[in-house]
């Protein structure tokens, strides 16, 4: 987009000549970074590790697809689904709140119909 503009001075007692145009062109960016599109499933360490009470969950998708995202304490209990939906292309990031919990190691598994990894995070109170 082109913007143009002109700019004079007004007073109760007089005004100047218009001055000048001046001008400047803005783009949007319509093409896609080929380099940011994921081309596997990826599982990321949470962030910090250990923590205190949050946490996030740092994945990527290589095509949009049914994802789960659930917590389970260390005798395989699930704890929390924190995902459970369809998600786009790309890079994503959960936060997890483990307030309500005890100190301890739990699991976090990201599975889809074509992928399951689990993580082990520590949660220090």
């Amino acid at each position: 987009t082109e913007y143009q503009w002109r700019v004079r001075a007004l007073s109760s007692a007089d005004e100047s000549d218009w001055s000048e145009t001046w001008s400047f062109t803005t783009e949007t960016e319509t093409s896609v970074n080929r380099d940011e599109i994921p081309t596997q499933f990826t599982l990321n360490q949470n962030y910090p590790n250990p923590f205190n009470p949050t946490t996030l969950i740092e994945f990527s998708i290589p095509n949009s697809t049914n994802v789960r995202l659930e917590v389970y304490n260390i005798t395989g209990q699930l704890i929390h689904t924190l995902v459970n939906e369809t998600m786009n292309v790309g890079h994503h990031t959960v936060r997890f709140d483990g307030r309500s919990l005890s100190s301890g190691v739990y699991i976090y598994r990201l599975s889809t119909s074509d992928y399951t990894e689990s993580r082990l995070m520590n949660l220090i109170k």
